[in-house]
């Protein structure tokens, strides 16, 4: 068959793959989702809808605007970073990863713990990191101090939501 439609073996090997991968996910966005929270840096010039980072695994998203209720939900690792604040219940069931936001949420999920205000050393490189890939992030100066939240404690608190003081 793959011979008749003038692919390679290969070729044809990696398409059935994908329609297997797309089947899995139950739809071709979830999939492409997936492949684009596999690692690397995804800018929004913008605000950014609910479920930002929904189980994201590693990579970092960087927002210049807003982002919607639920940011950072069920997050496994990565960086979401906002320049603005994020809606409510932000970081519900989030078991590690980091949320760097401008502002404070309204409010955090009670089974966030307060850990009080830090000047964290790892900052500094991720601060240069960020404002390489957009200079607006320049904001977030280095040596700033941040009030650093864990949580999800519902799912092993190992997640933090970080903001300036």
């Amino acid at each position: 068959v793959h011979s008749l439609l003038g692919f390679e073996k290969w070729q044809f090997a990696l398409i059935l793959l994908a329609l297997a991968l797309i089947a899995a996910f139950k739809t071709p966005w979830r999939f492409a989702a997936a492949l684009l929270l596999l690692g690397g840096a995804l800018l929004i010039r913008g605000n950014a809808g609910d479920r930002l980072g929904d189980h994201m695994r590693r990579g970092q998203i960087l927002v210049r605007g807003n982002a919607g209720s639920y940011c950072g939900s069920r997050m496994i690792a990565g960086t979401v970073a906002l320049l603005g604040s994020p809606g409510h219940s932000a970081g519900y069931a989030m078991r590690r990863g980091t949320l760097l936001c401008s502002r404070l949420p309204d409010s955090l999920p009670p089974t966030f713990g307060d850990c009080g205000e830090h000047e964290l050393g790892f900052m500094r490189l991720l601060l240069a990191f960020l404002q390489d890939l957009d200079g607006e992030f320049a904001q977030f100066a280095a040596g700033t101090r941040l009030r650093r939240f864990v949580g999800d404690q519902a799912a092993r608190g190992n997640g933090e939501l970080l903001a300036p003081v």
